[in-house]
């Protein structure tokens, strides 16, 4: 069995129920299509030969042998549950470490300028650290890793301020966890996002279907 897993949080494809900033600016058909493509994308990006990917998705009850293909036909893949989302993250750990996993990051499907070494190089500092956490430039984080659950990380308390990477490392360090960071992402969660992509980091992009996408669209 591997030592390392990727957490991939994400939403089963249903029309009006992803990315729904996204859709006050944008045709909710579009809208499904990015959310479709970021999942493939971060299923591509996180395959390594030294890690196992396990997907939590929302409305798990809709999965079947028609509809895997949303998700790359994994096979490894569970419900979020019926939690608020500290929780769903907690359980997600919680699972990951009962399969056996050591070393396990967790990441959502909106970053799409994360990369395959990125990924990586996460999985690889819990070799060295307790914990790794990269931030977004919204004040919140895109990635955490663990070895160990540690459930105060999850409080709901943390997910509803405004300083959502900076008080979870407050909590890192009252748990005594030593932990390490790495580069500083954008998530995209608003037309403005997906604009600055498109404009700035497009050409940098490993999420291939977005970035073919994106450029039919935005050179129409």
């Amino acid at each position: 069995m591997k030592e390392y897993a990727v957490i991939i949080f994400t939403r089963f494809p249903s029309k009006n129920k992803v990315k729904t900033r996204l859709s006050k600016d944008i045709d909710t058909n579009l809208v499904l299509n990015i959310h479709k493509a970021m999942v493939l994308d971060t299923i591509s990006v996180c395959k390594n030969d030294f890690s196992d990917i396990l997907l939590f998705i929302t409305e798990f009850e809709k999965l079947n042998e028609e509809n895997k293909n949303f998700f790359a036909f994994e096979k490894n893949i569970f419900s979020q549950g019926d939690y608020p989302f500290g929780e769903k993250m907690n359980f997600a750990f919680k699972k990951a470490f009962e399969m056996g996993y050591k070393k396990v990051i967790l990441i959502g499907t909106d970053i799409p300028t994360i990369s395959k070494k990125d990924i990586e190089t996460a999985l690889k500092s819990l070799d060295d650290f307790d914990a790794c956490i990269n931030k977004t430039f919204d004040k919140g984080y895109y990635l955490i890793g663990l070895k160990k659950l540690c459930k105060n990380l999850f409080d709901e308390k943390i997910f509803e301020t405004e300083s959502v990477f900076e008080n979870t490392i407050k909590v890192l360090e009252k748990e005594n966890l030593s932990y390490t960071s790495a580069r500083i992402l954008r998530d995209i969660d608003n037309k403005e996002d997906l604009d600055f992509f498109v404009k700035n980091e497009i050409n940098f992009s490993e999420y291939e279907k977005l970035k073919k996408l994106l450029k039919e669209c935005y050179n129409e």
